[in-house]
């Protein structure tokens, strides 16, 4: 018996004028599963990923994660986006980033990586 889907995506579509950077995107993620996204500069990746964490809104569709919508999941801080380029530093380590940040959220960078 397989795990129960922690993320299902149906008919996700993203428009920017006359652009279509997703076309009714289905997915369905378990637990234990490693996938890759890959294609193209250009191929939507990019808005995939920030429609998922919820950074952009779908023109279509629904993102769900562990049965919540993506904004309930967002608004409760289950679900983060951790960006490619932050605009503030040219080429940071996770950690780095996670350090810089831990007063505005009041983490410690154990509490977030573990003993590592």
């Amino acid at each position: 018996m397989s795990a129960p889907a922690v993320l299902v995506v149906t008919g996700l579509v993203k428009r920017f004028g006359g652009l279509l950077a997703t076309d009714h995107v289905d997915l369905e993620l378990r637990r234990g599963e490693i996938h890759a996204l890959i294609g193209p500069n250009g191929a939507g990746k990019t808005t995939l990923i920030h429609q998922l964490a919820g950074a952009l809104s779908p023109d279509a569709g629904t993102i769900r994660i562990l049965g919540t919508d993506v904004a309930s999941a967002c608004s409760s801080g289950l679900v983060g986006l951790m960006p490619q380029s932050t605009g503030a530093w040219s080429a940071p380590a996770a950690t780095q980033v996670t350090a810089n940040s831990q007063s505005v959220w009041a983490v410690t960078v154990n509490e977030v990586w573990g003993d590592r």
